[in-house]
């Protein structure tokens, strides 16, 4: 037999049994069953591909890499629904071992890049005690030399200095861009590096988390990570659109110690409480808030069950801003069903995104969407990042998480949920100016092959 054909045989037989192989684990995995059936016909079908693919990217709750890492938070008895529970969110996340509703904060937003830029540097100027950044991504531009240098020199000031980056999400940004903050004593660590033969990692399980947090009293949480891509101090045309929400309160206890789990479990080094000013409820603001934080050092999806739970009970108005609209097969349900019973339901997307992939899985669902009477924008011009959902006037949702599948089931992520009226009217007003920019768009019979791209993307949806 010639070498070739014996290569291509056993290649082959390799490939069978590597996928037979990972049936069994494929199985075991907390998933829908159109998550599992793809990944099946991937391996089985295509093995040489599926079998890598899913070694990679298949995994979606940390196993032994994640034993290490302090539980994020720890479930707690049921106690049913109380009359007032919007939603039903609070028993949810109570069982979840969320933590719990807090009032009494002062809540702003920030109105673009600009005043996203104006609000951090003067949050970083101002510290007295420390400095918490927690990003994806790290740009080494202009704008991230200029963050770069305020924390280094707050460091040299005696500020407790700590930045946080995902290993994925900032791989390009060499140790040697965020040495002046170690040379004045700050601290920079990266949540599970991309070395593969160093120790374990996964192209899943990213911490796409960004908050900030200062002194123990102010956070600032949204969608932005680091770089003129998000903010800056000037006007730019091709910035992304973006929110950032800034919180004083009890919350931000709760956003420093999701911070000081992940910088624990990333530094193998106990971060313990900070002893600086506490975040209690500020004089005259009443605003109600929350966060709820999901991913793979959660047991369950915390943030998918607010979101269906919100989408069932909203009675007038369900709007959505997202970059990447790949919703489970539940959720999307949840909003045609909610969309023909007579609710406002928008969608708020960029005409084109990052990410091709995205943006065809995204056609069938807004297909079916817009034949049931959801409105659909999509901006012309630019990239929507934000991050947004709005349910009545009784809650808005702003964070880090997109509305995919990705940050539904596989990244760690945080999102703040206002219940204010107040702060949900003024996320309302900002996003029918960003609505105002959009096109609303009525899909029309395309383009064969187009259609048939998207559909074949659509039923790969879980694998994206």
């Amino acid at each position: 037999m010639p070498w070739h054909v014996f290569g291509q045989h056993l290649a082959t037989i390799l490939g069978l049994v590597l996928g037979v192989l990972l049936v069994s684990r494929v199985l075991g995995q907390r998933e829908s069953p159109s998550v599992t059936v793809a990944w099946l016909l991937l391996i089985l079908f295509i093995p040489w591909l599926g079998a890598p693919l899913y070694l990679i990217f298949g995994t979606r709750k940390m196993r032994r890499t994640m034993v290490r890492k302090q539980p994020l938070f720890v479930a707690r008895p049921r106690t049913g629904r109380d009359a007032d529970d919007t939603y039903g969110i609070d028993a949810t996340l109570r069982a979840a071992g969320q933590p719990p509703l807090r009032t009494g904060h002062r809540v702003e937003i920030a109105a673009d890049g600009q005043d996203a830029w104006r609000r951090l540097v003067a949050a970083i100027d101002g510290a007295t005690s420390s400095i918490w950044l927690c990003t994806f991504i790290l740009k080494a531009d202009e704008v991230g030399q200029a963050v770069v240098d305020a924390l280094a020199r707050r460091a040299a000031d005696g500020i407790d200095v700590r930045v946080l980056v995902d290993g994925l999400g900032s791989w390009r940004t060499r140790r040697r861009f965020v040495a002046p903050i170690r040379k004045a004593g700050g601290e920079v660590a990266v949540f599970l590096p991309v070395q593969p033969l160093a120790r374990p990692w996964s192209a899943n399980l990213r911490n796409h988390r960004k908050s900030l947090v200062v002194d123990q009293r102010v956070a600032f949480v949204g969608g932005m990570n680091v770089g003129a891509t998000y903010f800056g101090p000037e006007p730019d045309a091709a910035q992304w659109i973006d929110t950032l929400v800034e919180i004083e309160g009890p919350v931000v206890a709760d956003i420093a110690d999701v911070f000081r789990r992940d910088w624990t479990f990333a530094t193998d080094r106990a971060l313990e409480p900070f002893a600086a000013p506490s975040a209690d409820p500020v004089p005259g603001h009443e605003a109600p808030a929350r966060i709820v934080a999901n991913g793979p050092d959660t047991p369950d999806d915390p943030y998918r069950d607010v979101l269906l739970l919100s989408m069932i009970g909203a009675r007038k108005r369900v709007w959505i801003v997202t970059p990447y609209f790949v919703p489970d097969e539940t959720l999307l349900q949840a909003l045609l069903v909610t969309a023909r019973q007579g609710a406002d339901v928008r969608l708020v997307l960029p005409g084109s995104s990052d990410h091709l992939l995205a943006d065809l899985a995204r056609g069938h669902a807004v297909r079916m969407l817009a034949e049931a009477g959801v409105r659909i924008f999509l901006h012309p011009t630019r990239m929507v990042h934000a991050k947004l959902c709005l349910f009545d006037d009784e809650l808005a949702i702003v964070g880090s998480a997109n509305l995919d599948r990705r940050s539904l089931f596989l990244n760690h992520e945080i999102s703040l949920l206002l219940l204010g009226k107040a702060e949900v009217a003024d996320l309302r007003a900002w996003t029918e100016r960003l609505m105002a920019d959009c096109e609303q768009h009525t899909p029309k019979p395309g383009h064969a092959l187009r259609l048939f791209a998207e559909d074949v993307t659509g039923i790969l949806a879980p694998l994206i």
